[in-house]
């Protein structure tokens, strides 16, 4: 009788081991699917930020950072957005990739630090600012306010 509690405990110990061994941080293997380009983009201005999740539908990568933002990247792995869920973007980031123009405007109003969302497609650049909205039209290179 000792050792079928013997054998038991041993099996259940081993099993419990063993489905504990094949569970991993939930932040292991998440990065791995997305393309390298989307791996690079986090890492150079989210440095240190871990991925909670991602999607691929319709060709658009979405990518939820812990405590931080969500981001989309077309088919390609190219930007569409950039959310800082209640924090401002990082102004490498804007640095980097708002046109020479748009960037300008945001240092000229002072509202470098004041980005909380940007979007764009082929046309425009769309920035959510503390109280306020601007586009960036791409053909003309003008910025105007967006009202509703």
């Amino acid at each position: 009788m000792a050792n079928f509690f013997t054998i038991t405990s041993t099996t259940a110990l081993l099993l419990a081991l063993t489905a504990l061994s094949s569970c991993s941080d939930d932040n292991a293997d998440i990065t791995v699917t997305l393309p390298k380009n989307i791996n690079n983009f986090i890492s150079l201005y989210y440095p240190g930020t871990a991925v909670s999740a991602t999607s691929l539908d319709n060709g658009i990568y979405t990518v939820d950072l812990r405590d931080s933002a969500s981001l989309s990247f077309d088919f390609s792995g190219e930007w569409i957005s950039v959310n800082g869920r209640g924090s401002t973007l990082p102004e490498i980031f804007l640095y980097d990739k708002m046109p020479e123009k748009l960037y300008q405007y945001l240092t000229s109003t002072s509202n470098l630090s004041s980005v909380y969302v940007a979007a764009r497609n082929s046309k425009t650049y769309s920035l959510t600012l503390t109280d306020s909205e601007i586009s960036y039209d791409i053909a003309s290179g003008n910025v105007s306010y967006i009202t509703d």
